[in-house]
């Protein structure tokens, strides 16, 4: 892989913009002064000492009410109220504050901060701050694997460096140059005066502080919380103010302190926008205390279409365990193990759905839990159960990610380097408990997963046991072996700081996710916490103990937090075309406790920063909304809730109900005819009401489908399929003066803006206090002012270029639709500037989509589909599977909803006229269209003679009517009709369907 590929993402972009923004009308200026006098032999021309010069940021020349009145304006756009937003501003120390969740992109965001400040305002000196050698290293790091990717955005480099005692030269360059400078440096290299070279240093120039001092630049602080610590006096503190920072920048998931804060994507809402890999955890634990009680692991649940089964490790000897595939109404002690603990005991029932196995036994009917080990009081058999685990995740995962070029990895986080490495007198290298462990575990699952996954035969084999896991730790360099790292600092605040540990890590990062690379699962201390990450970490195993760490679960599970990427270095997210990213990012944790246990506490670390949020439905929650630009009054709040109550889409406490969450999910959420105008802006308000809970789940029991060839290759499907199977282009041809006349008809009928004003309430202490100081209303009413404001008086607004923008048409055609439309519309702009542009330029660009789809055109491509993207076998989720031993292509059937889906799958695959019909996979046929890619559901072939149309594609919606559907299903719904026309020559029907009826309707069947 020769680089990873990086994209501007919206979210990333919005925290950049939050910090330039701040500055908005600075000139911006870097200057040259003269550092010194050349200590050498080089004279001027009047044979004095030659100067040194160097380049500095000026000093920012806005005025503080502006600088104020810019950083409230970022504050509200986004998203901060009340007392977060600032209320003064001293220029000469300026705090900002940037949080971004674990694995979102915050070295990115600041790096492109760097290039943004540099093309806005000129600033060309940085420094950034971090609090351990694992952070710089990953910020170095970062530095170099960006590069590529900014120089192409930028034009132009950035000088970066870390700071070295041994190459003060660096530093004195940093003054000198007059290019974009970073300085990367740990607060353990500056906070000792008194031993530092920073501070203390023989260089013939003078100190390197004062090199710095004189740049006025401006300061990154990576994770403040640690490197400032909790003293407000401390010397890091007092050292950090010796640079002379023209600003101060923080960044951090977990802000101890927030100053002002411009920009929030909290942990919620980067798994709410997919942004980060979803979680499961695999809790491993340890029930009843002594071997008497029997020992009993529940390894596998196997569903098939007979009997279900369950793969179960028992004791055979009093030393020897194995497993045995056990049935309902087995008899342990007879058939398997004659053991005096087991007399008696009888499988009962295995419950797939639960993973959960009820034994009889003469002292009344136990359950036992997939994953947890009963009977067996030996901590270290619990790690052999943790090791098992996770190479049996890996296997699963690798079987799906290997046919789309996605490498997998496994990280096992111990707490001692000779549990996985020894070494004997000679001082050769012997493997550790654990490695020994993971080498007779993997070679027991190994066969039976080639078995059941041929496809990966030639990968795996090929790969012997003893290359593919490796470990990552401190080396003594003197005895060239693996050694436990140094660790500074007290309790939780403890980091590792040796430089060679994380060097293996980082320039390791883009080898090990190369397919041909054999290591596939890693080793590292526990303390290797921070600093680094893979993208392409699909487990961690915690195989160190709780109570020795004092590490935070969330530090490690985001190790492995970020997207995953393919051998192209290609990020898989949403938008990739292809895969389904949301079934492919998942990260397992596989714990050293219980689900319940594991889950509530990393829960709870991701909700110690969570912003505020509304978590019920209620009056009193919409009373503080807007809808259409305007507020909501106590009137109309009260109408909503009530339809939200009669629908049943809420209870008497404001919480969601199930079907709500069905009708959201169908796109079917019903309002009264009276609110059908603003459904769009009231769901949003319904989905703005989230759970402030991170979603950790259980792994779910899955089953597997199988293929039916005799389906799949009948000629009617091939009939089909050679219908649909090419690909298309589009092309746009409209007529620029409709849009104008439509555009201008649609703004002077629906566009608003909300007033910006100030409201001064003013109440009295009461006559009489009982408990505490209370307030009351002046003479029996309340005094409100509300007074008309004007802080985007003074900032200027390009209306013109960014309704462009935002609406991709040319200048000439917004300056017509402008000049058009009402003069009352028109001066709303003195109202909101920034919401104006926002409002406008969505109602343009919703009559353009109009106006595309009536105009778009489809043409048929040489290029075709393959029938491969039909895999052979397919991993369903368990809880959401039906049969359809039928007419459907596979023997069971994933949906995602119980009506239309599973009702479709059902009747379906019992239909009499119905030949052979298949869900499309997702991501694998798309149409494209002005909007973004589509796929559709299904692919139906009905009996020839039967029906008008034999050959049919669907998509499930959850209501047919056009109105109650968002106007961007509409258009690729009707740019797939136009789509499946061009390529089929008018073969294939397309429609929307929310029900079996409505297929029936579509295809009209003839009567026999």
């Amino acid at each position: 892989m020769k680089h990873l590929h990086y994209k501007k993402q919206e979210f990333q972009q919005d925290a950049v913009n939050a910090v330039c923004d701040v500055f908005e009308g600075e000139m911006g200026e870097i200057s040259q002064y003269i550092l010194g006098k050349e200590k050498s032999n080089l004279k001027d021309h009047i044979g004095g000492d030659k100067n040194i010069y160097a380049y500095k940021n000026e000093k920012i020349s806005l005025p503080e009410d502006r600088l104020l009145e810019n950083l409230q304006k970022v504050q509200k756009r986004n998203g901060f109220i009340g007392e977060e937003i600032a209320t003064s501003l001293d220029k000469n120390n300026i705090n900002l504050t940037v949080e971004m969740e674990t694995g979102t992109g915050k070295t990115y965001t600041y790096i492109n901060t760097i290039y943004e400040l540099n093309k806005r305002y000129n600033w060309t000196k940085f420094i950034i701050v971090v609090p351990s050698i694992a952070i710089r290293e990953g910020v170095y790091k970062s530095f170099e694997d960006m590069e590529y990717h900014f120089k192409s955005e930028y034009g132009k480099t950035i000088n970066y460096f870390i700071f070295n005692s041994q190459k003060i030269n660096n530093v004195m360059n940093f003054a000198r140059d007059d290019g974009i400078n970073v300085m990367i440096i740990n607060n353990q290299a500056f906070n000792k005066k008194e031993s530092n070279t920073i501070h203390n240093s023989d260089n013939e120039y003078g100190l390197p502080i004062r090199y710095i001092q004189t740049t006025n630049p401006i300061m990154i602080i990576d994770e403040p919380q640690t490197v400032e610590g909790k003293n407000k006096s401390n010397k890091t503190r007092l050292t950090l103010s010796e640079f002379n920072p023209l600003f101060t920048l923080r960044y951090s998931a977990t802000h101890r302190e927030s100053y002002n804060m411009v920009y929030k994507l909290d942990a919620v809402d980067a798994f709410n926008k997919k942004l980060v890999k979803r979680i499961e955890v695999n809790g491993i634990e340890i029930k009843g205390s002594t071997a008497t009680h029997g020992y009993f692991l529940v390894d596998d649940i196997i569903l098939t279409r007979s009997s279900p089964k369950a793969r179960i490790e028992i004791d055979i000897t009093t030393s020897k365990k194995k497993i045995k595939t056990m049935e309902e109404g087995d008899n342990i002690y007879e058939k398997y193990a004659q053991l005096e603990q087991y007399k008696g005991w009888i499988i009962d029932k295995i419950d797939g759905i639960n993973n959960c196995i009820t034994v009889r036994t003469p002292n009344g009917d136990k359950s036992f839990y997939k994953g947890s080990i009963y009977g067996e009081p030996n901590n270290n058999y619990k790690k052999r159960i943790q090791i098992r685990e996770t190479i049996k995740s890996h296997l699963k995962k690798e079987a799906l990610n290997y046919k789309h070029d996605i490498k997998t990895i496994s990280l096992f986080f111990i707490d001692e380097v000779k549990k996985y490495r020894q070494y004997d007198d000679e001082g050769a290298p012997l493997n550790g408990e654990y490695a020994e462990i993971f080498i007779e575990e993997y070679n027991n699952i190994l066969p039976e997963f080639i078995e059941e996954y041929p496809h990966l035969k030639d990968y795996i084999e090929k790969i012997p046991v003893e290359e593919t896991h490796s470990g990552y730790f401190s080396i003594d360099k003197r005895k060239k072996q693996l050694k436990d790292p140094k660790l500074s600092g007290r309790g939780k605040e403890k980091v590792c700081n040796d430089v060679d540990a994380f060097e293996l890590i980082m320039k390791d990062k883009k080898r090990l996710l190369d397919l041909k690379n054999p290591v596939r699962f890693i080793f590292s201390h526990s303390a290797l916490k921070e600093g680094w990450d893979n993208p392409n970490v699909f487990q961690i195993c915690i195989l160190r103990d709780n109570e020795s760490s004092g590490i935070k679960r969330k530090q490690e599970v985001g190790r492995g937090l970020r997207l995953c990427v393919n051998q192209d270095g290609e990020r898989i997210d949403t938008n990739f075309e292809g895969i389904d990213a949301n079934k492919i990012n998942i990260l397992t944790i596989i714990a050293n406790e219980s689900y319940e246990s594991f889950a509530g506490a990393l829960q709870s670390e991701f909700s110690e920063n969570l912003r505020n949020r509304p978590v019920k439905f209620t009056i009193e929650f919409l009373k503080t909304q807007k809808l259409n630009g305007q507020p909501i009054t106590d009137d109309l709040a009260r109408e909503i809730h009530y339809d939200f109550t009669i629908n049943g889409y809420i209870n008497r406490d404001g919480e969601f109900t199930d079907k709500f969450f069905e009708d959201l999910k169908n796109d079917n959420i019903k309002l009264d005819e009276s609110l059908q105008q603003s459904s769009k802006e009231i769901k949003k308000l319904a989905e703005n009401v989230i759970d402030n809970k991170i979603s950790i789940e259980k792994p779910k029991p899955y089953i597997t489908a199988t293929i039916k060839s005799d389906k799949l290759d009948t000629p009617e499907f091939d009939k089909l399929w050679n219908y649909i199977n090419s690909k298309s282009y589009y092309t746009v041809n409209f007529d620029t003066d409709e849009l104008i006349k439509q555009a201008v008809e649609k703004i002077n009928k629906n566009l608003v803006v909300s007033p910006v004003y100030v409201e001064s309430i003013t109440k009295i202490t009461k006559d009489k206090q009982d408990n505490g100081i209370e307030f009351q209303d002046i003479d029996g009413g309340i005094n409100i002012n509300r007074i008309k404001s004007y802080i985007s008086k003074n900032i200027k607004f390009d209306l013109i270029s960014q309704i462009v923008d935002k609406t991709r048409l040319t200048k000439t055609t917004i300056v017509k639709i402008l000049s058009k439309i009402d003069k009352d519309k028109f001066e709303l702009f003195n109202e909101n500037p920034e919401e104006f542009i926002k409002n406008i330029s969505n109602l343009i660009n919703e009559e353009k989509a109009k106006i595309i789809v009536k105009n778009i055109e489809y043409h048929k491509t040489d290029e075709t589909l393959s029938k491969d993207i039909f895999e052979n076998k397919l991993k369903l989720n368990l809880e959401k599977c039906i049969e359809t031993p039928y007419k459907y292509i596979y023997d069971r059937l994933e949906y995602d909803s119980v009506n239309p889906e599973k009702e479709i799958g059902e009747k379906m695959d019992i239909n009499s006229d119905l030949l052979v019909f298949a869900k499309l996979p997702k991501n694998k046929y798309n149409i494209e269209t002005p909007i973004e890619n589509f796929s559709p559901d299904w692919l139906m072939v009905f009996k020839e003679g039967t029906a008008t149309h034999a050959y049919c594609v669907f998509e499930s919606k959850g209501s047919l009517k056009e109105v109650e559907r968002r106007e961007i299903e509409n258009i690729k719904i009707e740019c797939a009709k136009k789509h499946f026309k061009a390529i089929s020559d008018g073969n294939i029907k397309f429609k929307a369907i929310s029900s079996v009826e409505d297929v029936i309707n579509n295809i009209r069947l003839i009567n026999k």
